[in-house]
């Protein structure tokens, strides 16, 4: 799963990939079009993402069908992402890496 920055927005693509997560800026700078959805970390090669407003937009991608075994799907990837230390504390946030878009 990833985050595309875009001219509308931040867009979560294939968020039935739970196996891994990054946000698709081609520039540190680009980071800053991350909005609502999260906080760019002070080393301009990541990004805190919000968890409930991610959840909410990566779920709103998913078939409605088959959102309840994603939900669970997701949850597991949060917390496989708190154990390496990837969430902050409270696991509201989790840290994604920026990755350049692919052309």
């Amino acid at each position: 799963m990833f985050v595309e920055l875009t001219d509308s927005g931040p867009m979560v693509r294939e968020a039935e990939n739970l196996r891994s997560l990054s946000v698709r800026a081609a520039t540190s700078q680009a980071l800053v079009g991350i909005g609502e959805l999260g906080e760019v970390d002070p080393d301009g090669e990541h990004v805190w993402l919000h968890l409930d407003l991610f959840k909410a937009a990566a779920a709103a991608t998913i078939d409605a069908t088959a959102r309840d075994e994603w939900s669970t799907g997701f949850d597991r990837m949060i917390a496989y992402a708190a154990d390496h230390g990837w969430t902050n504390e409270s696991r509201t946030k989790v840290r994604a890496h920026r990755e350049a878009p692919t052309v």
